[in-house]
């Protein structure tokens, strides 16, 4: 159930109360596997215009979720840690990509 599910209850004025969320859930999932690329999840939130993605295993169970924000900030920390100085980035802009990155740990889905 996203934000975008919700604008659209709102829209229809459904009436909340007797919703479920099996009544405003999005269907057709589009997943992501575990083994795959971070560019393969971040292509397929763009090609399908989705911002969050359910990560399953081998079997299809789901075993997390991928945000496009995650992606955003964990590539931005890879960039600036493998070439920092042919990018252009100030020292300012380093601080800061750090900072975000505090809250996406690019190991925390290993294991």
């Amino acid at each position: 159930f996203t934000e975008r599910d919700l604008v659209r209850v709102v829209a229809n004025n459904e009436d909340v109360n007797s919703l479920t969320v099996g009544d405003v859930m999005t269907k057709n999932i589009i997943v992501v596997e575990t083994d795959a690329s971070l560019i393969k999840a971040v292509h397929i939130m763009a090609k399908h215009n989705i911002r969050h993605l359910p990560v399953v295993d081998e079997g299809g169970k789901v075993v997390g979720i991928i945000s496009i924000r995650d992606a955003a900030i964990t590539l931005a920390r890879l960039l600036v840690d493998i070439n920092m100085p042919s990018l252009g980035i100030t020292e300012e802009e380093v601080g800061m990509i750090r900072e975000m990155s505090t809250d996406v740990n690019i190991d925390e889905g290993r294991g």
